[in-house]
């Protein structure tokens, strides 16, 4: 596609890579495959390149499900990892936290923004309501209206730590606790 450079495909293996480095959770990534993943295509625009134009066009394509730009995201050095909560919507994938299950409560919240303030190694906590969240991913994220779900989007808290080595005790801290989606690490 013209506008588009440095394109580059990658297999179900790479994208399970790539996830499973930002996944903090080993009994979460244990329940995910190699083949639940989708194989995809990466390149970078030109500058003159209208992102909405791009991925409008892309999604005419032939055997293309999804297209998005992915801009570099708004967390991206104000947290190190991000605790995401069940959405409105519960996820269709079985394997999924919050399969079955509603949004987070707001008691469900209080308690893991108190494991999160006890955690050693903690330094700043950060919520993100859904507006916020909805700000954020239109920042970082370009995409048809015909993928954007508003439903499904997981509210969360966002985690700046004073030692990195602390990310392991975040996760054994509020990981499983009910009304946890996944703990994350920001890389992006």
């Amino acid at each position: 596609m013209p506008g588009v450079t440095a394109v580059r495909y990658w297999s179900k293996q790479e994208e399970y890579r790539e996830f499973a480095q930002r996944v903090t959770n080993a009994e979460f990534l244990a329940t995910v495959e190699v083949a639940d993943m989708g194989e995809s295509f990466r390149g970078e625009l030109r500058p003159q390149v209208h992102p909405l134009a791009f991925v409008e066009e892309a999604e005419r394509l032939p055997g293309v499900a999804a297209a998005y730009v992915e801009r570099p995201g708004f967390w991206l050095g104000k947290a190190d990892l991000a605790v995401l909560m069940c959405p409105k919507t519960p996820p269709l994938d079985p394997k999924d936290p919050c399969a079955g299950r509603q949004e987070v409560t707001d008691q469900e919240k209080d308690r893991i923004a108190q494991r999160l303030f006890e955690t050693s190694g903690v330094g700043e906590v950060y919520f993100s309501d859904a507006d916020h969240s909805r700000k954020v991913e239109e920042h970082a994220m370009v995409y048809s209206r015909r993928h954007r779900d508003d439903e499904s989007r997981s509210v969360g808290f966002y985690v700046k730590l004073e030692d990195k080595a602390a990310a392991g005790a975040v996760e054994r801290a509020v990981g499983r606790l009910p009304g946890v989606r996944r703990v994350m690490a920001v890389t992006r």
